[in-house]
């Protein structure tokens, strides 16, 4: 699988597929094309944004079982660009995430899924704001938030969608729940002990949010 480095501030891709690597604090990548990117390694905090050209594409899905503790991520999309992306996030310590999502053109579509689950005594903290720009047209914003927790650990889920368009088609939502006692019972029935069966509740609940 292809790896593309990023190390330098501002960098420009076109029709890229595989996984970013991330070296620098702080980086700006613009994106023409078709891309598909299918992992972002990175460590500490990081500070990244991705414009989406106009009439580009962008799908993301990523996978974090090691997340960096914090993280500010901002999507900003042009005129008929489509934006689609999976977060899958195990977090096992602790985990921010500041997520801005910006519509900025007419013609465009934004679709985004975060699927979390918490180890125990881990919290994460996930804020998200959608933006839709005034006098833009013919958009579609669709976001959902889905976590399970544990009563040791915490999952925050703060969604923000400001909309100043009355040509868009928005929504979002936001849940957070246990794992399900009775699904634990029949794993647990069928042989396997309480860790195990609560570790494949949580990949398959994380599998749905990927393609």
């Amino acid at each position: 699988m292809n790896r593309i480095l990023i190390d330098e501030y501002e960098k420009k891709l076109i029709g890229i597929k595989g996984i970013i690597e991330i070296t620098q604090e702080d980086s700006h990548i613009h994106l023409d094309g078709n891309n598909q990117i299918l992992g972002i390694i990175m460590n500490e905090f990081r500070k990244l944004t991705f414009d989406i050209e106009s009439d580009a594409n962008l799908k993301m899905n990523v996978f974090w079982d090691t997340p960096p503790k914090e993280l500010d991520l901002s999507i900003n999309i042009q005129n008929n660009a489509k934006f689609q992306s999976h977060f899958n996030i195990a977090v096992k310590n602790d985990f921010h995430f500041n997520y801005q999502n910006n519509l900025l053109g007419n013609d465009s579509i934004s679709k985004t899924t975060i699927h979390v689950v918490t180890e125990e005594n881990a919290t994460c903290k996930i804020r998200t704001t959608g933006y839709i720009k005034k006098d833009t047209t013919n958009n579609e914003f669709l976001e959902e938030l889905k976590g399970i927790t544990s009563n040791i650990s915490s999952i925050t889920f703060l969604p923000d969608l400001i909309v100043d368009s009355d040509s868009v088609v928005a929504n979002h939502n936001a849940s957070i729940k246990y794992i399900d006692e009775e699904e634990l019972f029949y794993l647990k029935s069928k042989g396997l002990d309480e860790k195990k069966a609560k570790k494949l509740i949580k990949t398959g609940f994380l599998r749905q949010g990927g393609e």
